[in-house]
């Protein structure tokens, strides 16, 4: 798995991290680093952990978790940030937690000293890149990014100079479909990403 979702939950000590990726045989969960000259042969880098190995693990399209981000970001936006915002952002975390199978001790411990940042931008990316963590794996996440900067990513000089915006058009759309849009590339941003 990539260095940015593994060192981000490494930061924030994040106790989903051991469920989400394997650790190396020194019990640390490493990131593949995102550029191919940084990588260094034969190191145990992550890979999906418990949850995701998995077989019976749903995907979810939409969860409880995922509507108290949404929730947690709308009362920022619209009132600022207040203790509503503030158990929101909560519940969204707990929720995630609990849904992957973090012990009910190491959610409260988590959780129990985090705040919203005192200001509305900085809360908004804090309850982003909590959000990323949570829906890991889901296209929601890069949709989250694309309409709000965060977290904020870099992209490799290997593939791209821009971080791509958009999928691109499956081949038999572009086949059979004579309405579908042409694109310029994979950095050119949708219409609704402004």
């Amino acid at each position: 798995m990539g260095e940015f979702i593994i060192d981000l939950m490494n930061e924030k000590e994040d106790p989903r991290i051991n469920l989400l990726f394997t650790p190396n045989a020194d019990g640390q969960v490493v990131g593949w680093p995102a550029k191919l000259e940084d990588r260094v042969t034969g190191f145990a880098y992550a890979e999906l952990g418990p949850y995701w190995a998995n077989k019976e693990t749903p995907f979810l399209f939409a969860s409880f978790s995922e509507a108290k981000f949404i929730e947690a970001v709308a009362l920022v936006r619209s009132e600022g940030v207040n203790e509503e915002a503030n158990e929101a952002f909560k519940a969204a975390i707990e929720a995630s937690m609990q849904w992957v199978g973090v012990e009910e001790e190491a959610i409260a411990f988590y959780i129990e000293e985090l705040n919203l940042a005192d200001t509305k931008e900085a809360a908004i990316k804090q309850i982003i890149e909590e959000k990323y963590v949570s829906l890991f794996n889901h296209p929601e996440a890069f949709n989250d990014w694309r309409r709000t900067g965060y977290p904020e990513l870099t992209p490799t000089t290997d593939n791209f100079a821009d971080m791509p915006r958009r999928f691109p058009y499956p081949q038999t759309e572009v086949d059979f479909n004579v309405n579908t849009p042409k694109e310029n590339g994979l950095t050119q941003r949708v219409w609704w990403d402004s």
